[in-house]
């Protein structure tokens, strides 16, 4: 009776073994079937290319660059198709792709949006001070290099937000940051340039009067106004611009013009200019 009852629970096991086998293997079949079948149709015979931003290169280009006409829908890399793009042509930002099924993509390419101008000056053409030794942190307002004048940069590069330098100028309205870096096209600028950027895209957001702008040394920032501001690109850059607030609004309040306004100590340096007694 046992060894009945054992047989038939062997053969349940091997029926149940064998349904499930045949299952898996139909349903590969299909997947198989399903995906040649969907193959054939998903094929890209129409592209639509749109761009924005992109001075660097035609539409033309791109659909000779990127080659995928014939191509499966569902095969399109889009990593590997920017970053092949991006070496080629610097001022690429993105790339998105909108698949119409079954035949059609649409391609729209984002260039990257300038934001200033770097124009390098070799570092000999301008003393960080005024006389050759390092000075203490009590006479560095005074001591300080302020002078724009005899400074001329030989590259002009654009930068964008991201800081990534990807064009050589070509007649833009933008700031124009002299700066003494060894900076490149296609590099990365430093932090210490991607935060005098960003300072001076908070000051032109005041509608504040940008008249030059110098980095020496490497961190500090001097911006002509009418004064002189001085950041220090080190440390953070947002708690000196909201002093240089308070400082512009007590200036206005008590009618006081200023020469220099240095905020790279915790407590800031302000210079005011003489007042003339009549």
């Amino acid at each position: 009776m046992a060894e009945t009852y054992k047989k038939r629970t062997e053969f349940r096991n091997k029926s149940f073994f064998n349904k499930k086998t045949f299952i898996l293997i139909s349903l590969s079949i299909l997947s198989l079937f399903l995906f040649v079948l969907g193959y054939k149709f998903l094929i890209v015979k129409n592209i639509n290319i749109s761009s924005s931003n992109t001075n660097c290169l035609k539409q033309t280009q791109i659909k000779g660059e990127i080659n995928l006409m014939g191509v499966n829908l569902l095969l399109i890399n889009k990593n590997s198709i920017l970053n092949t793009l991006q070496k080629k042509y610097l001022c690429i930002k993105d790339i998105e792709f909108k698949k119409n099924f079954p035949n059609n993509l649409a391609i729209h390419i984002s260039g990257r949006i300038p934001v200033a101008i770097l124009e390098l000056y070799p570092p000999r053409q301008n003393k960080i001070y005024l006389n050759d030794l390092e000075a203490t942190p009590s006479s560095q307002a005074a001591l300080l290099n302020y002078s724009f004048t005899n400074i001329n940069g030989k590259d002009k590069l654009l930068i964008d937000e991201e800081g990534y330098i990807f064009a050589k100028l070509a007649n833009q309205n933008l700031p124009i940051i002299k700066t003494d870096g060894n900076l490149k096209l296609g590099q990365k600028a430093p932090i210490e340039v991607i935060n005098a950027t960003s300072i001076i895209q908070k000051i032109k957001s005041e509608n504040l009067n940008l008249k030059n702008i110098k980095i020496v040394g490497g961190k500090n920032l001097i911006i002509e106004m009418e004064e002189k501001i001085i950041f220090d690109l080190k440390k953070d850059y947002e708690a000196q611009l909201a002093s240089l607030q308070l400082i512009l609004q007590k200036s206005r309040i008590n009618f006081r013009k200023m020469d220099i306004v240095d905020l790279r100590f915790e407590n800031p340096i302000v210079t005011y200019s003489p007042i003339n007694k009549k």
